[in-house]
């Protein structure tokens, strides 16, 4: 009689297959109590490759909520500490998990994504949120989207196709507006740092059910694309869950494509995402060169794509000071810009208070033409583009647009990914 596996109670279930499990690439943004619980029950069933992202650190508060933490790692990387409890807890041998601390929206680039079979949303802010709807309909994943509020929470879970609804719309647009413009209006992380400052009530009971949820629908979204034909393992795209607890009650609502949803476009669309050798420790005069003798006439670097917006990724080059109106240099990307740093020398030793600089000069395209030397020798990573990103070229007269992967830095990026998939081949 041959031994048993770990993982065999699931595996009879009736058309349950574990080497989907095995195989599956999962990202999941965001490590906090939805996080953990989403990331203990992937390690539990064998899920066998995760990436996991977050920008914060562990904190005395996040114990009574997270399965994977512990008072010693008080100050610890919240993506580090859980990646490791992927490793400890995993079903039959640690499987591959890679981690970075990043914000999502600026820091993380898009490639990553691009490796991943699915986005498992766990983040507590709609502009994140938002965001991750987008990157998901563009590179067409499926994304499953988690909240939590007090006892209660939600779950919606799009497909990654154009004629699915994405959870922006499950809004209005005014709603979904109003989510984007409180860090729309800031030209500098320190408002933006405020506004992720408020924390929302939780309790670890609402979050190990929703991440219970979440961690079946993926395993449902891979035996669906294994075999559609299976009514038991239906993802049920485009629903949202919803559970009240002082009702208990599960309601599941159906979202249409919102009409005026800007987001129902893909890479696809403007001929898919191309593979390249470029990183972002190229320097623009690099990758704009080579743009040029690959693929012909003048090309464009856009920072903000016209397909997914992020205005707080321009790179800010000049500013005055609000006090008195002396010029300052800056070149850096305005998400990394904090209100000290946009002080004058004179004003910030004289401590003036710190307030907003007026007249900064923002940039967000770069050409070989127009653009100054500076700028041109400094690198797609002091430029704010992150490292495996994926760029948009946009050719000079013609509108057509080259979506890029800066493809050199994923090994970089994920490391543990790239070393299990080479000892394989």
């Amino acid at each position: 009689m041959r031994p048993e596996s770990v993982t065999d109670r699931q595996e009879r279930i009736p058309d349950f297959r574990q080497s989907l499990l095995n195989e599956a690439r999962i990202c999941v943004c965001g490590a906090g109590r939805t996080g953990n619980e989403v990331i203990k029950n992937l390690a539990l069933t064998g899920f066998g490759s995760l990436f996991v992202t977050d920008m914060d650190r562990i904190e005395d508060t996040n114990l009574p909520g997270t399965v994977l933490f512990t008072k010693a790692d008080v100050g610890s990387s919240k993506a580090a500490l859980a990646a490791e409890g992927f490793t400890r807890l995993h079903a039959g041998g640690g499987g591959t998990v890679d981690w970075l601390d990043a914000d999502i929206c600026c820091t993380l680039g898009e490639g990553v994504f691009n490796q991943y079979d699915i986005i498992i949303n766990c983040v507590d802010n709609l502009e994140t949120r938002l965001y991750l709807c987008r990157i998901a309909k563009l590179l067409g994943k499926p994304c499953i989207d988690t909240g939590i509020d007090g006892f209660d929470w939600t779950l919606f879970l799009t497909s990654g196709d154009k004629d699915c609804a994405c959870y922006a719309c499950t809004m209005t647009a005014e709603q979904e507006d109003a989510a984007l413009s409180r860090v729309r209006n800031s030209c500098d992380v320190t408002l933006k740092k405020a506004a992720a400052g408020g924390h929302a009530a939780t309790i670890i009971t609402s979050a190990a059910q929703v991440g219970a949820v979440a961690a079946d629908r993926a395993i449902k979204i891979l035996h669906h694309r294994f075999r559609p034909d299976l009514k038991a393992y239906d993802p049920r795209y485009g629903r949202m869950t919803l559970f009240s607890s002082a009702e208990m009650s599960l309601r599941s609502l159906n979202f249409p494509v919102r009409k005026d949803c800007v987001n129902h476009v893909s890479y696809g669309d403007f001929g898919g995402v191309k593979s390249t050798d470029l990183s972002a420790r190229h320097t623009l005069r690099h990758v704009l060169e080579r743009a040029q003798r690959e693929y012909g006439g003048s090309w464009v670097l856009s920072l903000e794509k016209d397909c997914v917006k992020i205005p707080h990724r321009a790179f800010v080059t000049t500013a005055k000071c609000k006090h008195c109106g002396n010029p300052m240099d800056v070149y850096r990307p305005q998400f990394r810009l904090e209100d000290e740093n946009l002080l004058c020398a004179a004003c910030a030793e004289a401590g003036r208070p710190v307030i907003r600089p007026s007249g900064g000069k923002r940039v967000f395209t770069f050409s070989l033409d127009s653009t100054e030397e500076r700028v041109l020798n400094m690198t797609l990573l002091e430029l704010g583009i992150p490292l495996a990103h994926i760029v948009e070229l946009e050719h000079v007269g013609e509108g057509e647009s080259l979506f890029l992967e800066l493809s050199a830095d994923l090994p970089e990026v994920l490391k543990n990914l790239y070393s299990a998939s080479a000892e394989k081949t």
